[in-house]
């Protein structure tokens, strides 16, 4: 298990996103810690991401149930 750290400015959040969004898409996430450190002008969101070594994230087409036959 690893940790990745993010500082996402409260006023102006939009590069900072895609870089957690980026990384998010990239790798199998078991945990996500934010919390808002308010210092006014300067506030921003703190998020540690746990992810797991190795593991790439799951895509949408890995993701398919078996299909039961109800006939028999």
């Amino acid at each position: 298990m690893k940790y990745k750290f993010f500082s996402i400015p409260a006023r102006q959040p939009n590069a900072a996103e895609e870089t957690l969004n980026a990384f998010c898409s990239q790798h199998r996430v078991s945990f996500v810690e934010k919390h808002l450190i308010a210092d006014g002008a300067n506030s921003f969101w703190s998020i540690c991401v746990t992810w797991l070594d190795g593991e790439a994230a799951p895509s949408a087409g890995n993701q398919k149930k078996p299909s039961v036959d109800y006939k028999q």
